[in-house]
């Protein structure tokens, strides 16, 4: 790819103008997902090597453009991940980090290696939020640590699912813990038998918010700003109004 007429590959920095900054890691695939740590910015992907240096599918850089030693190894994809004071935890198609049986989801330690924290969802996870103790998890999973969750569910400290249980009926493809609400986006068009089409919001407490978007299409990415929620995806339509691809909501 190319920003701003300077070659990137799947990797860049832009300054305040939109112009790409010498920042340059250079992975060999695609990049996924995103995080950053103190100077340290973390990619999740489908990258075999950055930096012309073996990093399969995880990796993190300084902001000043070195490759760390940060090296997890996860053996398949990775989706998601949401950084945490010490700790990154990261979703998406591997079973395997550093060596040690991890499915689709691990919390990895900045010394590379999965903490004992392994909740073995039985499906991929595709997006992730924290709150206090909590992690939420999104994907095309139907059961946690044994538990029956369908593609959503809060995990607490020791692995297990909490009894916070949205019930979509599709998969989630992305989610934003937003104070004591949870929005998660995806293929779903009911929660918990109430109808929710591609959107939704659950309070942390489990109950389903009365705000009711209805997208006509998939729902990929969130961000929030103030009391306005952005939502990205493959849709023609939010509620009533004509729109594609992208909008700002009311929360």
């Amino acid at each position: 790819m190319s920003g701003g007429g300077v070659a990137r590959n799947s990797l860049a920095a832009l300054d305040a103008t939109g112009k790409p900054t010498s920042w340059d890691p250079s992975p060999d695939g695609d990049v996924y997902c995103l995080g950053i740590g103190g100077t340290w910015v973390y990619a999740g992907g489908a990258f075999r090597t950055v930096a012309t240096q073996t990093r399969n599918h995880l990796a993190s850089v300084t902001t000043g453009g070195k490759l760390t030693a940060w090296n997890p190894n996860a053996d398949d994809t990775v989706y998601s991940m949401f950084i945490r004071t010490s700790t990154i935890v990261a979703g998406g198609a591997f079973r395997n980090v550093n060596g040690q049986p991890r499915d689709y989801l691990a919390e990895i330690s900045t010394a590379s290696v999965p903490t004992a924290w392994n909740p073995g969802p039985n499906g991929m996870v595709l997006a992730i939020g924290v709150s206090g103790t909590n992690i939420y998890v999104g994907g095309h999973f139907s059961s946690i640590a044994g538990v029956t969750r369908n593609h959503v569910a809060a995990i607490d400290s020791s692995g297990v699912p909490g009894s916070w249980n949205p019930d979509a009926n599709g998969a989630v493809y992305s989610l934003l813990v937003d104070g004591p609400t949870v929005y998660f986006g995806g293929a779903f068009n009911a929660i918990g038998g109430a109808t929710r089409y591609h959107i939704a919001a659950v309070d942390v407490t489990g109950d389903l918010n009365i705000w009711n978007a209805a997208s006509g299409g998939d729902i990929y990415a969130l961000a929030v700003s103030g009391t306005r929620l952005a939502a990205g995806g493959s849709y023609w339509n939010i509620g009533s109004e004509t729109c594609y691809g992208f909008s700002m909501l009311y929360k």
